[in-house]
This record gives structure tokens, C-alpha cells and sequence, in this order.
């Protein structure tokens, strides 16, 4: 979990990517973003109970998180499903990929009550501290307006290199516009 924390707050997406059972282009995308506006994780609180199969972990975890160029710790809560990878590791189970018994699992054990009184925790400690400084409740929400917009924007220039390469893709085994073609050289050197 601490792992995951400090590749989040570093955008370390090398780490991240070996956190996770499986993380999509869009999921890279967002964590990279998210970085460029975090100073860092300033506390962790975990709490477990058993997962539903052998060798996994429901981690419930508080966390407060401060912005750049803000001071407030803002709490956070966030469910992590944690899982043995078979050769004495371990990976956090992208949601994606939850069956339908896992999925039931969590919801149940959400409604627990101490887990009920964990998240009630960080919503009052949440409400009181934008209730308290409703300058840092506009910047999370335009925050996260931001962190879309340019995860949206980097996918559609992707679409676009991607259409672009296949408009200008030579026919096959033709060599492109000013590129010479291998086993051949131009007039007067060596191939």
C-alpha cells in the first residue's frame, strides 16, 4: 500500500505498473496527471480483513493528501483488493477485474460497521476542512475538471497519430517518401 502511495504521489508509472494486476492507458494517463498536482501523501492509516479467496487482503485505506501550493491534508478513504501473485508478491487487483463474488464481497463488507464509521470519519474531517477553507473546495473541483480535460486531450492526440500513420503508411514493401530502401544505397555509397 505504501508502494502505491509513493508511486501515485511521485508519478512513478514504472512502479505503478507493477503495483497492479493490470493498468490501462487511460489509468496511466490519469495517475500522470494527478502527480503533476500533488505535493505529497502525509499520512496512512490501513486497516484489513480478509478477501474472499486464499491469499488476499481487503485494505481499507485513510490517507490525507496535500496539493501543490496548498497546506491543508485533505482525508481520503479509498479500497484496495490485494492479492498474492504466486511467487511470494503481491499486486493490488484493478476493480476491472473483480468477479461478481468479489464485488458482492466488498459491498457487504462496506456496509460493516466499523468500516461504516472509518468512512464517516473522512467525511466529516472532509466536509469541516472545505467547509473551513471553501477557496481549497473550488480547487479540487477544478482540479479534477483539469486532470479530464487533459487526459481527453492526450487520447485524442493519440487517435490522431494513430490516423495520421495510417493515411501516410506506405504501400508494403515500398520504402517512405525520403527513406531508402534496405540492402540498397544511394548513387555513389555503400550499402
Amino acid at each position: 500500500v505504501a508502494t502505491y502511495y509513493n508511486a501515485t504521489g511521485l508519478g512513478d508509472m514504472e512502479t505503478l505498473q507493477t503495483v497492479f494486476d493490470e493498468l490501462s492507458e487511460t489509468d496511466l494517463m490519469r495517475y500522470e496527471e494527478n502527480a503533476k498536482y500533488l505535493h505529497y501523501y502525509s499520512a496512512l492509516e490501513i486497516y484489513t480483513m480478509p478477501g474472499i479467496g486464499e491469499g488476499t487482503t481487503l485494505a481499507y485505506v485513510y490517507y490525507k493528501v496535500i496539493f501543490e501550493n496548498h497546506e491543508q491534508e485533505i482525508p481520503g478513504f479509498r479500497t484496495l483488493y490485494i492479492c498474492q501473485d504466486g511467487q511470494g508478491g503481491l499486486y493490488i487487483k484493478n476493480e476491472k477485474n473483480f468477479t461478481q463474488e468479489e464485488t458482492d464481497y466488498i459491498k457487504r463488507v462496506i456496509e460493516q460497521e466499523n468500516v461504516i464509521t472509518l468512512y464517516n470519519r473522512v467525511q466529516k474531517e472532509y466536509n469541516e476542512l472545505m467547509e473551513a477553507h471553501p477557496e481549497l473546495l473550488k480547487y479540487v473541483g477544478a482540479l479534477a475538471k483539469t486532470v479530464e480535460v487533459a487526459i481527453g486531450e492526450a487520447l485524442a492526440e493519440q487517435i490522431a497519430a494513430v490516423e495520421e500513420d495510417t493515411e501516410g503508411a506506405a504501400p508494403e514493401g515500398a520504402a517512405p517518401e525520403g527513406e531508402v530502401p534496405e540492402g540498397t544505397a544511394p548513387e555513389g555509397g555503400e550499402p
